[in-house]
């Protein structure tokens, strides 16, 4: 049998990981368990990772790049598409996002949980929203620094706060039969953003003209 390489390895990690977080709750989670739910000695397994912070870390990461791809790859951020065409398929990704319940959500609300008393945890959110903020800002040509845009960085806290709801709260049905309440308060949100690029677009094109 070939042997496996260092890309999956990890991903081999990061499913037996995923399974146990899931099933105990991460804070019970342990390495031990980790461990036997791979092909991998002890010493194998601390050759990639010796804490189980981690593992969580990478997974996350992986999915958030993985959801930027897919996005991309969809059309959500195609040029060709008008700002109304535009607004209406970020519109739908978003809705599913925040309406569906799925196990990498699941993990990543668990992830958001432990941020109130872990700081290292909370480091890691601000950069794996900033990076989501920028790809998303590269995406729709969106110049300086994300943070700068309050709707853009809203829509991004509101996904994440309706992550958290649908995904730990009891009763998720409550959201995800009322998908057409959360599509108007993000439709609400992404017209402020859209009009205010074209406000700042225009602006920018008088400037250069009085010059």
């Amino acid at each position: 049998m070939p042997r496996k390489s260092s890309e999956e390895r990890k991903k081999e990690i990061w499913q037996a990981a995923k399974g146990v977080f899931l099933e105990k709750g991460y804070e019970k989670a342990t390495m031990e368990d980790i461990i036997a739910r791979t092909s991998l000695s002890k010493g194998g397994m601390y050759h990639y990772y010796s804490r189980t912070k981690d593992i969580l870390f990478d997974i996350l990461w992986f999915h958030n790049e993985t959801y930027l791809a897919i996005n991309i790859e969809q059309g959500i951020f195609e040029k060709e598409v008008t700002p109304e065409e535009q607004q209406e398929l970020m519109l739908d990704t978003i809705v599913e996002k925040m309406c569906t319940t799925t196990p990498d959500r699941k993990l990543f609300a668990i992830f958001m949980a432990q941020m109130a008393h872990d700081p290292e945890m909370e480091a890691v959110f601000l950069k794996l929203e900033d990076y989501f903020l920028k790809g998303l800002c590269h995406r729709l040509g969106i110049q300086g620094d994300p943070r700068e845009y309050p709707q853009l960085c809203f829509i991004s806290r509101t996904i994440n706060g309706f992550t958290l709801f649908q995904n730990l709260l009891p009763h998720p049905e409550l959201l995800s039969e009322r998908r057409e309440v959360v599509r108007q308060l993000i439709r609400q949100q992404l017209q402020v953003l859209f009009s205010g690029l074209e406000s700042a677009v225009t602006t920018a094109s008088d400037e250069r003209s009085d010059l």
